[in-house]
């Protein structure tokens, strides 16, 4: 009976925490800093400035889609809200999507792997996507999280025995690719 009861604690809230700690230790270390890379503070500018009725492509211009710098002034905003502040507000932000790639990572390796290297798959993705450029608030942490879901949704629409139980996972699929390419063009080759 305790056996039963322990499981879903060591196959969901154990790697959860694990992978939480993870993405807490790879990104604390960049929290409060007002330029940890390049390219987030003009994303970070134009998303405030959008608070203040400036208008993206026209009062300040970046080649980014416009999704891009809703979030950051959607961040900025909460920021404002919650007293972290508008650069704590987009760099928590990132942190949350990073969790929530990180355990897309472990789900999907999960369904086809065991636990351990599921586990090792999404412990993996935080300080990959730092190595790669991704440790603050790069488009990176927010579009390749949709994209984790948008393949969880079709790997669902993949299992069901008949078409028309696939359209809407495969329908949700596309609407969250679509977001994905709101955020970065570089969706649509990946």
């Amino acid at each position: 009976m305790m056996r039963a009861a322990g499981a879903p604690i060591t196959r969901t809230v154990l790697p959860f925490l694990l992978i939480l700690a993870i993405v807490v230790a790879t990104r604390a270390p960049y929290l409060g800093d007002p330029a940890p890379g390049f390219d987030e503070q003009l994303y970070n500018l134009i998303g405030q400035q959008m608070l203040h009725g400036a208008l993206p492509y026209v009062d300040l211009w970046d080649r980014k889609p416009i999704g891009l710098f809703l979030i950051f002034a959607l961040s900025a905003r909460l920021g404002d809200l919650t007293g972290l502040g508008v650069v704590m507000g987009y760099q928590v932000m990132a942190m949350l999507f990073t969790l929530g790639g990180a355990w897309l990572t472990f789900a999907l390796a999960a369904r086809e792997a065991r636990l351990s290297a599921a586990l090792i798959a999404g412990a993996a993705y935080p300080p990959l996507m730092g190595y790669l450029g991704s440790f603050a608030g790069q488009s990176e942490a927010f579009y390749v999280p949709l994209m984790l879901a948008m393949l969880t949704l079709v790997e669902a629409g993949r299992r069901k025995q008949l078409a028309r139980d696939a359209v809407l996972p495969f329908g949700a699929a596309m609407l969250v690719g679509g977001l994905a390419l709101q955020i970065q063009y570089a969706v649509a080759p990946q």
